[in-house]
This record gives C-alpha cells, structure tokens and sequence, in this order.
C-alpha cells in the first residue's frame, strides 16, 4: 500500500502517486544543505520531515554570523541552481542576504511545512531491520530544555547539520593561568571586544583572517 502523503511541489512530469517503495526520510538541520536536500527528496516523492534545533532556517550562517561577514564563494556558484539570486550586483553576498536567499528558497519550495523547530537530535539509532530511531528533544517556552524527549521513527537519516555546529578547541598547555580575553571564532560577533587589547590570532584561515583584520581596524 502507498503511503498516504502527496509531494508539496513537483514540476516534472510524473505519477499522481509516490512509488510503493517511497520512504520516511529525517533530515537533521535546516540549514543550506538540509533545504536542498529536503526540496530534491520531496520531488522524488521521500516524505520528509526536517529537524531543526532553532527556531528559525540557516544553521551557522545565521546563528555564527559576525560583523561584515561575506560568503568567499562566489554569488553564481553559491546560489542553487533551481533558484538564482535575483541580484548580482554583489560577487559575494553577505550572511545576511544569503540567510534572506535562503528564507526565499524555503518560501519558493514550501519547505517551512516540513520543518519541525526547536527539536534537536539527541541520538540517532539504527534497528535490525535497518530503520532508525531518532531521539529528539523538543526545546520550547512550554517544554524547557530537556524535559521533554520523543523517538521518532525514520527509513533514512540525512545528517546535515554541518562541520561548524561544534568548534574544536585545543588543549594549550598553560592556558588555563591566562588572565586576558579567550575567544573562539564562533563566539566572535562584533570587533568591540578587541578595543584598546593587544590581540593574537591562533590560525590563519578565513576566519583567522577575518578577525584579524578587524582586530586591526
């Protein structure tokens, strides 16, 4: 028997139907590679359902966003390629206009109805049978963190969430007698926080450089 579920949007022809074979997909993150994934699972008839912890889409390009932040990839070749940026005027965009893109892309494709908010993956399970089990904890105003817990059950996990959700922060011998300023680049939001401090950058990648770039300003 077919399930009962009728795919939002489709624009290629098909059946009126999903497939006998069609199966429940969980994907962890509404975040650029979670909403892409979520839009070309549904037109392939999965019945998706979209797990994220926050209350709003984006993942780190929302919630790690800092001052002046600009993607390093190009407008072009961020943009998917079933909704390009209206504008590109701009060869990088700024976080926050790709978080707007983003707002238009779940908008243009309905993806919001399929996204479950302040739930966040506890554990992920997978059963004999090869279905899994998706341990979640519901964080709102009427259920504060941790008290309420559910499983939910899937036939697919799709884990995009990102490599930044954790900063890796490594062990320096000595650092615990510093008595200045410790700052991880993901806590790093305005460049107030260097005023009139003398300041060492750790790595120089584009976060490195970005930071110290402002801590010279």
């Amino acid at each position: 028997m077919t399930r009962g579920y009728t795919p939002h949007l489709h624009y290629e022809e098909g059946p009126n139907e999903p497939p006998e074979d069609v199966r429940t997909v969980a994907i962890v993150g509404a975040g650029s590679s979670g909403l892409v994934a979520a839009k070309h699972l549904t037109d392939a008839y999965f019945h998706v359902s979209i797990l994220e912890a926050h209350s709003a889409l984006g993942g780190a390009f929302r919630t790690m966003a800092y001052d002046q932040a600009r993607l390093v990839s190009s407008t072009h070749l961020t943009a998917f390629s079933d909704l390009r940026f209206r504008d590109h005027s701009t060869p990088h965009v700024s976080l926050e206009r790709y978080v707007d893109y983003l707002e238009e892309y779940a908008d243009t494709f309905r993806l919001k109805e399929l996204v479950r908010w302040n739930t966040r993956v506890e554990a992920v399970a997978r059963n004999a049978d090869g279905s899994y089990v998706v341990t979640v904890l519901d964080e709102t105003e009427a259920f504060p963190v941790g008290s309420r817990a559910s499983d939910l059950s899937f036939d697919a996990v799709c884990v995009c969430c990102g490599v930044h959700s954790h900063p890796y922060v490594p062990h320096i011998e000595g650092v615990e007698t510093f008595t200045g300023t410790l700052l991880h680049s993901a806590e790093y939001k305005t460049r107030d926080v260097f005023r009139g401090k003398k300041v060492l950058v750790l790595g120089c990648g584009e976060s490195g450089m970005d930071l110290a770039y402002r801590a010279v300003l």
